[in-house]
Parts: structure tokens; C-alpha cells; sequence
């Protein structure tokens, strides 16, 4: 999504910047099993991001628990005429 006020989250040149993984959770590949999955931490030892795992529990202690109800900066997209 572009917003007036940022640049567009998704280009390259902005890759250090957080974006919103959602459609990438496990779950998403087995609904059938989801209920029984969602509550269980994922077993990082064999994702790529796996030796990492300190060093992502430091960079989420960073972060706040959850994203912000809104942003200050952004306003509702304009609704498209027609």
C-alpha cells in the first residue's frame, strides 16, 4: 500500500523497513490443522532464520507487542470515484 506521506514499505530500496509477514504463517499451509497449531511456538531448528533465534528475541523485546491502531502520519486511502 502507498501512502502520501511514506514511501511505498515494499520497494527495495526500503528494505530495512518492517512490513507485515501474516500471509506467511505456518498455518496458512494446513487450515485443517490450524486451531491445534496456532498456540504452539514454531520449532525454529531447521528455518533458514533458525541460528538466529537470540538475536530475534532481542529484536522483539525492541518492539512494541503489537502494531499501533493507526498511524499519525497516514490517513484513510481517498475512495476511488465510479
Amino acid at each position: 500500500m502507498r501512502c502520501e506521506n511514506h514511501e511505498d514499505d515494499t520497494d527495495p530500496a526500503n528494505s530495512g523497513r518492517l512490513i507485515d509477514h501474516g500471509a506467511a504463517l505456518v498455518f496458512h499451509h494446513r487450515w485443517n490443522t490450524a486451531t491445534n497449531t496456532t498456540t504452539k511456538p514454531y520449532d525454529l531448528r531447521h528455518h533458514a532464520l533458525g541460528p538466529h533465534q537470540p538475536e530475534m528475541a532481542t529484536a522483539n523485546a525492541e518492539f512494541p507487542p503489537s502494531p499501533p491502531n493507526s498511524c499519525t502520519k497516514c490517513s484513510p486511502p481517498s475512495p476511488t470515484p465510479g
